[in-house]
């Protein structure tokens, strides 16, 4: 198999690196912080950067999961509510907090 040097270079790195490296490194890929949330929401911790989608994603499969959170949208917060009510403590922003409830006392 041919492969550019790019790639040679990339694939030689993975060679290199320890167990505990390439654990890390696939905290980094989207698809798989993806998957993972959607398989337990709790995983978000390990997660390096957030995009609104895995967060949906991680709150929509376990509502304490927005513990984890790092950049807590509204969207985020009221999906966590809506699938966990006792997940409210875990709101920061009063304003979205304030929404919560409504949400929890109009279920």
């Amino acid at each position: 198999m041919v492969l550019c040097e790019n790639c040679r270079k990339k694939v030689e790195q993975e060679e290199e690196m320890s167990a505990e490296e390439k654990f890390f490194l696939q905290w980094s890929d989207t698809k798989f912080c993806l998957a993972a949330v959607q398989k337990n929401g709790y995983s978000l911790r390990y997660v390096k950067a957030q995009s609104e989608a895995v967060c949906l994603a991680a709150v929509k499969e376990n509502g304490d999961s927005l513990q984890y959170v790092k950049a807590q949208s509204e969207a985020v917060c009221l999906a966590a509510v809506k699938k966990d009510g006792d997940s409210l403590r875990y709101v920061k922003a009063r304003t979205i907090w304030e929404k919560c409830v409504v949400v929890i006392q109009n279920d």
